[in-house]
């Protein structure tokens, strides 16, 4: 029970709620990036979903993509606390990116940070170090003292969790550090050394100071009205391994008060299995297994509230997609309208210029005339290949949909070639064809297709069976070739 509670004060979120409304200003929007008001609940992970969509929402309307960024990151971190670590990293590294354009260290920092603690939920540890040490190398990028000492708090705090090797007095000292950074944060909500150093105390068999630091958690907890259900349970799992048995029933009563009302399953699971325990020392079989029905009970509501918040998480995540590609398409399609008034505006201007100045030179011969018509119409004709080949550009880069079929009229020839050597190939499989005749890396595709380099490497590798290009030879040329 110590190593989960540890663990799960790691995602300790450092950011201000957002008030329920609709539109921001960007200037309300930099307020509520106020590092120095720690309000968020550690387990109530999906208030700062939310909260953190509004924010995106928000943000997008005004085009202010430091926002943007921001509730990315905090997106990804809020869904890590599900255990959909994938899905959080894909919200981290959509927000770093932004994060990278725009040149905010602070906001690189913060998505390191978040990513640290999605590879320490999927056990990779080493990874997770590494982050977390280049975070400390980093952190004189933060100017305010109090945000400075929040993510020191929080890096030492992560630093004990990554480790492996350390002694239990190795793990005091990092929780100690942790607290003394901690400490000097104003409005904190949250604190996870006191607990922290309990569990580290408590696992030394010294029950006085695991104690001293579990009633110390549970009084900052009172005091800011949170994770009394945690603090609760410690004391109980304390109390029940010196078997002291009334008081831990009394400590698991207090915690399943406050686990149930904010719908932490698992923790009620965990408190009722301590039950069964203590009933089963009194030799009260009838009681335990009451008990053992209800610690079922709530671990399938647990896997059921889990399974909802990551369903929810994804619905969010393609609804998101569909508004930024009506958008998109909303854009391009007026983009289009204005180049189709600019091209029959210019035809017009040209076909009046040319026959007001046919009108002062009759006595050209026909033969110079017909020479000078067919002049304008090449020129003509090689601006409109121009501007299609860099709208073709434009639209790979942006995944639009209408990339495949400007790329088909534009290459009728390479297209009808490509479809005779195999006429099954897949949608993706045509437009990866389409971007590598386009000369795109794989860098290139991956990044403006929104997957990973592994993946468009293996699309590669299986264009090259499926189009019986021989081993060895450079795929760019065989598609220029053909």
């Amino acid at each position: 029970m110590n190593i989960r509670i540890v663990f799960i004060c790691l995602f300790i979120s450092n950011f201000q709620f957002i008030s329920a409304q609709n539109s921001f200003s960007n200037k309300e929007i930099d307020s509520l990036l106020n590092i120095n008001k720690l309000k968020m609940n550690p387990l109530t992970p999906e208030k700062g979903l939310n909260e953190f969509k509004k924010l995106y929402h928000a943000s997008l309307k005004n085009k202010y993509k430091i926002g943007i960024s921001y509730s990315l990151i905090g997106m990804g971190q809020s869904i890590g606390h599900f255990k959909n670590y994938k899905t959080a990293l894909s919200y981290v590294n959509q927000g770093k990116d932004i994060a990278n354009k725009i040149n905010n260290d602070s906001l690189l920092l913060y998505a390191d940070y978040v990513t640290s603690l999605q590879f320490g939920g999927m056990r990779l540890n080493k990874e997770a170090l590494k982050l977390n040490n280049d975070c400390f190398d980093k952190i004189d990028i933060i100017q305010s003292e109090q945000s400075k000492n929040l993510f020191l708090g929080l890096f030492f705090t992560c630093k004990a969790a990554y480790s492996s090797g350390l002694s239990n007095n190795d793990f005091i000292v990092l929780h100690k550090k942790a607290h003394f950074h901690f400490s000097k944060v104003k409005h904190l909500s949250y604190n996870p050394s006191f607990t922290n150093l309990g569990c580290c105390f408590k696992n030394l068999n010294q029950i006085d100071s695991a104690k001293y630091y579990f009633e110390k958690a549970l009084v900052y907890s009172k005091k800011n009205k949170n994770s009394l259900e945690i603090e609760y349970a410690n004391l109980a799992n304390l109390n029940f391994d010196t078997s002291n048995y009334e008081i831990a029933m009394k400590y698991l009563d207090s915690s399943n008060i406050y686990s149930k009302k904010n719908k932490v399953f698992y923790l009620s699971a965990l408190n009722y299995n301590i039950y069964k325990k203590i009933y089963l020392k009194k030799n009260d079989k009838i009681n335990a297994f009451k008990m053992q029905e209800l610690e079922l009970k709530y671990k399938d509501s647990a896997d059921i509230f889990e399974k909802k918040r990551v369903s929810e998480s994804f619905n969010y995540l393609l609804e998101s997609k569909n508004v930024e590609k009506e958008s998109i398409i909303k854009k391009y399609k007026l983009v289009n309208i204005l180049f189709i008034i600019f091209i029959a505006l210019s035809i017009y201007l040209i076909e009046y210029f040319y026959k007001k100045r046919r009108i002062l030179k009759e006595n050209f011969n026909v033969q110079e005339i017909a020479l000078n018509d067919k002049l304008n119409q090449i020129i003509d004709l090689k601006q409109k290949v121009l501007s299609s080949y860099d709208e073709l550009i434009s639209l790979g880069k942006n995944d639009d949909p209408l990339f495949v079929s400007l790329f088909i009229e534009l290459y009728p020839d390479f297209y009808k070639n490509l479809i005779e050597i195999n006429p099954d190939l897949t949608l993706s499989e045509k437009k990866v064809c389409f971007y590598i005749k386009l000369k795109f890396t794989s860098k290139e595709i991956a990044t403006y297709t929104f997957v990973s380099m592994k993946a468009i490497q293996n699309r590669k590798n299986r264009l090259r069976k499926r189009l019986f290009i021989e081993e060895g030879e450079d795929i760019y040329k065989w598609f220029e070739k053909l």
